[in-house]
């Protein structure tokens, strides 16, 4: 049964949304939209794998859920882009460097490292960093969030290096709460996609034709037109929004002066990554887990740290995905080589090393199956609030007034 009326709003619903840090703009999907741009805005949330909310950290957006004429729905500063620079950093120093800045962060403060390990690459490579980098008798800090799904997906790995030596959290019995931040630090691989470029079938048309770098607008048309196919994004059909997608993301590239820089096919689509999934990635686990209880706020510090916490939020990270994303998009088939050759150093995985490949569905996927219990939207201080009649009104009510 959906959680329809059980939520009191004791504010405005509308600025409740507006102010909201994080949106899980698929429950939409769930209420009928006769308005073209709420249509628009549904089919824009299955462009980026497993993106919900959708907002520019930097640039303008304007979308659906435009709250202001002038200015998208604002980004959350903790999750905001560093400066554009080239940085000579390899992944291997950056992943060893977090991993023990992470275990100090832990230790001082008499925390527990929670990992969410979904048996993939992102998940394994944030694992294997820890492993690698933590003291072996210090190793009792480490404790794994897994599924069956997970051990299925990694088995050699997790034979090898989790089976009777770290304690095992499942997926399904976690419940995401304040009292949980005070004594662990929640670990997860998201945004790892967002490093190494784009693997969706909307720009792998590109690949196959080997057509990647080449500049993207020479290509605008032929992307337009690939996301009218139904084929392609068969979930929803809405004509004109092809051509709607692509001139905002073009136009929010060029305002930002990257449009200089990121000039091929291959890094038009690292830039929807990059700029668009970026934050949502990172604030993931929220709408995983069920909360224990509704009241159960987060203050601003509790956010700031988990923000801080996140493996691949750090400016460094962000910099190297900027200054490698040309060596990272040349072979499709090379998608997250250097990840994965981090792993096998330490594994010695070579099946991994030579034929893993993403996977869609983590294990986490399986428990936001519980309809019920996935947040609509949250309120700024983390507080879920679910599908009421109240927000519904208040969605409605806003796809009508800004329709930019």
């Amino acid at each position: 049964m959906e959680n329809t009326q059980s939520t009191i709003l004791k504010e405005s619903p509308i600025s409740i949304l507006q102010d909201s840090p994080t949106l899980n703009i698929g429950r939409m999907v769930t209420f009928p939209i006769k308005n073209i741009y709420g249509k628009f805005w549904i089919r824009q949330s299955q462009m980026l794998v497993g993106v919900t909310d959708l907002r520019a950290r930097i640039g303008t957006y304007t979308d659906p859920w435009t709250m202001t004429i002038s200015q998208g729905l604002p980004s959350n500063p903790l999750y905001k882009i560093p400066p554009f620079k080239f940085i000579n950093d390899s992944l291997s120093d950056l992943l060893d460097a977090r991993a023990t800045e992470l275990y100090n962060i832990a230790k001082n403060s008499s925390k527990n490292i929670v990992i969410m390990w979904s048996g993939g690459i992102d998940s394994t490579l944030v694992l294997t960093a820890f492993l690698k980098n933590i003291p072996q008798q210090e190793k009792n800090i480490i404790k794994v969030m897994l599924d069956t799904a997970s051990i299925l997906e990694n088995l050699d790995f997790y034979i090898k290096h989790i089976s009777n030596q770290f304690e095992i959290i499942h997926y399904q019995t976690f419940k995401l709460t304040k009292q949980f931040f005070k004594k662990n630090i929640l670990i997860h691989g998201d945004p790892g996609d967002c490093l190494f470029g784009p693997s969706i079938s909307k720009y792998q048309y590109f690949s196959a034709q080997g057509k990647q770098f080449e500049p993207w607008k020479n290509h605008l048309p032929k992307m337009k037109e690939l996301l009218e196919n139904p084929s392609i994004l068969h979930k929803t059909y809405e004509p004109g929004f092809g051509n709607w997608y692509v001139n905002k993301i073009t136009n929010n590239l060029e305002e930002t002066g990257q449009a200089e820089h990121l000039t091929s096919i291959a890094e038009w689509w690292f830039w929807t990554y990059y700029n668009f999934k970026w934050e949502f990635s990172c604030q993931r686990p929220f709408f995983f887990f069920d909360r224990g209880n509704n009241d159960d706020v987060f203050e601003y510090e509790m956010q700031k740290e988990y923000a801080q916490n996140t493996f691949f939020n750090t400016d460094k990270f962000q910099q190297w995905a900027y200054t490698n994303i040309k060596r990272n998009v040349k072979d499709a088939k090379l998608h997250k080589r250097e990840a994965k050759e981090y792993i096998y150093e330490f594994n010695k995985d070579e099946q991994f090393l030579e034929n893993k490949i993403k996977i869609p569905g983590v294990p986490a996927n399986q428990s936001t199956k519980r309809r019920a219990s996935i947040p609509f939207c949250f309120t700024k201080n983390y507080q879920p609030l679910y599908y009421t009649h109240g927000l519904v009104q208040a969605v409605k009510i806003l796809l009508e007034k800004y329709r930019g």
